[in-house]
Formats: C-alpha cells, sequence, structure tokens
C-alpha cells in the first residue's frame, strides 16, 4: 500500500472518531458550540444544510448520516455518477435517493426493515457506529453485529468510553 493510501486511511479513522463523538456527545458550555461545530463541517464539505439550515440542535437523520459519510471517504461524487438509485430497495431514500443507492451497493448501508432505509429517523449511535465499521472493512455478522458495534468501535479504538449505548440519540 503506498504511503499516501495509508495517511488518507488514518485521517478517514481520525476523522470518523471525531464525528463519532461528535455527533453523540452533548456539547457543555465549555466545549466547542453547536453552531461552531456546524461552521467547522461545513468548511470540511461534509454538511450543507437543509431549506431551514443547518439545525444543529436537530439530531441528524440515517439519511444524513449516510450521505455524511460518503463524504467523508470523499465518494460523494463517485456515488453521484454511479447513478444507483435506491427507488428498487427503499420506498423512502427521497433526496437521498442516489446516495443511498452507492452506499447500499458498497455495503455501507442496510435499511431498517424490508423496503424502508429510515431516512428521515434520527440516526442512532449504533448505527453511526455500524456504518463507520462497514466503511473501515469491518464484517458485519463476522466482525460484529449491530448490537455489538459500539463495543467494537471501543475495541478499536474509534470511541473511548464517552457514548452511552442506552442514551436517546
Amino acid at each position: 500500500m503506498k504511503k499516501h493510501q495509508l495517511s488518507h486511511i488514518f485521517m478517514t479513522l481520525a476523522l470518523c472518531a471525531a464525528l463519532t463523538a461528535a455527533l453523540f456527545l452533548p456539547v457543555s458550555a465549555a466545549a466547542v458550540s453547536a453552531a461552531e461545530a456546524v461552521s467547522t463541517l461545513e468548511a470540511l464539505g461534509l454538511v450543507r444544510g437543509t431549506g431551514n439550515g443547518f439545525e444543529p440542535d436537530r439530531a441528524p437523520t440515517r439519511a444524513e448520516a449516510a450521505v455524511m459519510l460518503l463524504r467523508l471517504l470523499g465518494l460523494e461524487r463517485t456515488a453521484l455518477e454511479a447513478g444507483i438509485s435506491a427507488d428498487c430497495y427503499y420506498y423512502d431514500a427521497g433526496w437521498a435517493d442516489l446516495y443511498l443507492g452507492y452506499a447500499r451497493t458498497v455495503g455501507l448501508v442496510k435499511g431498517i426493515s424490508e423496503g424502508w432505509f429510515g431516512s428521515d429517523r434520527p440516526i442512532s449511535a449504533r448505527d453511526w457506529a455500524t456504518m463507520v465499521l462497514r466503511a473501515l472493512g469491518y464484517r458485519e455478522g463476522q466482525d460484529f453485529t449491530w448490537l455489538s458495534s459500539l463495543d467494537k468501535a471501543e475495541e478499536i479504538g474509534l470511541t473511548h468510553g464517552e457514548i452511552d449505548p442506552e442514551a436517546p440519540s
């Protein structure tokens, strides 16, 4: 593997860890404000907002998280150019159709049930950890399960005990 590829992988791991923590930890008064966090994510090209702006006090949806993961991995353009519609898999793909079609095809996402992705549902810490672990090459069903995804994230150093699996997202 080439040196620049390794540095890209390490940078991706670091960003995934930071995003995992940022998505599911309450922001204290001494920490970075939600507006500052959103501004940083926007500057990195990971978020763009909606017709309502960025809504930093709202949990990201499953569709938004999948799109953000593709952007983090540098696959947004690839996903859009691939033109793989998720409509044949998910009735609720909506605006994220091409993103979800590609993410499903490459094994980054799965739906919540047959025909439904859960696009508008808030993403849970387990959902996000599962997507990130898949992106890192871990195999669901062999290396981890959805229920054990937070334990696996902890085991590999992606998290450090800061995520409460019982807390609402």
